[in-house]
């Protein structure tokens, strides 16, 4: 009995489901060379992404701001 309630116990704990919200606010195609590349700038639960595909990869980094000269953070869609 003791096995099964552990293995339950584990398995629930490895098993993790979650969503999130994603909305594109803008996409656009830079030609640099021969290959377009591509930025997209999304909202991803209410903060800002730009994600940069080309011929090799996709990278993405989350979008800062200065507020006010004071403190810097996450932009907020």
């Amino acid at each position: 009995m003791k096995k099964i309630i552990g293995i339950i116990f584990i398995s629930l704990t490895f098993c993790n489901i979650s969503f999130a919200e994603i909305k594109v606010i803008e996409n656009k195609k830079i030609m640099m060379g021969i290959a377009p590349r591509w930025v997209t700038t999304m909202c991803v639960d209410d903060y800002k992404f730009v994600v940069f595909r080309d011929g090799v990869g996709i990278s993405m980094v989350q979008f800062f701001e200065n507020e006010n000269n004071s403190r810097v953070g996450p932009a907020k869609c």
